[in-house]
């Protein structure tokens, strides 16, 4: 009798830490979850902005072609161009382009 109302003890007493464990784990995964939405939006709010930038700057350099002035599309050329590459770094087939795109300008 006494085993049976010390065992119902230790597992009354091991019921509510089981509770406790289970409630934390659901938090932790909780904030794990939260953690990768967060990082998630984050990065599609970046990749939005860099495209709209893009976008703007090609909506520039197409209106500058347009123009006269030939500084002022060679300049917002190289922008556009650089934000193609990774660190902006124009390449010779850039630069070439650009010679073209200028050519066509009167």
């Amino acid at each position: 009798m006494l085993y049976y109302s010390l065992s119902s003890i230790i597992l009354l007493d091991s019921a509510p830490s089981s509770i406790i464990n289970t409630i934390l784990n659901l938090l932790i995964w909780a904030v794990i979850i939260g953690a990768i939405y967060y990082s998630i939006q984050q990065n599609s709010k970046f990749k939005r902005q860099k495209r709209e930038q893009y976008e703007a700057l090609e909506r520039e350099y197409k209106d500058a072609l347009k123009g006269y002035d030939k500084a002022k599309a060679l300049e917002l050329g190289r922008l556009y161009y650089g934000s193609k590459r990774r660190g902006g770094v124009l390449t010779i087939y850039d630069e070439q382009a650009l010679t073209n795109d200028l050519s066509t300008m009167s």
